[in-house]
């Protein structure tokens, strides 16, 4: 494989697992090999499908798994912002 090639995957997985140094990295590495924005923009735009997908497969399964413990949750209003752990920076 390529090294052009390998650093467009490293874009798109870095966006995919959310990995900020990572992605920093790859699109420096982009720029040394002048890549073209419009691929590094393309392989962006691909992570983010590949998160997204995860993500609604995760929802489904975390439904799936607790579906009737988080209904509860919801009927009591537990899952409004100022209950959740995350002081409302999340909800």
């Amino acid at each position: 494989m390529d090294e052009r090639t390998k650093i467009l995957i490293g874009i798109g997985s870095s966006v995919a697992t959310s990995c900020q140094p990572c992605l920093t990295h790859h699109v420096d590495r982009a720029d040394e090999l002048g890549i073209e924005d419009a691929d590094i923009i393309e392989a962006i735009h691909v992570g983010t499908q590949v998160k997204q997908g995860g993500m609604k497969a995760m929802q489904q399964f975390v439904e799936r798994v607790a579906g009737k413990r988080l209904e509860a949750v919801s009927v009591q209003g537990e899952n409004s912002a100022e209950s959740c752990s995350c002081g409302g920076s999340c909800c």
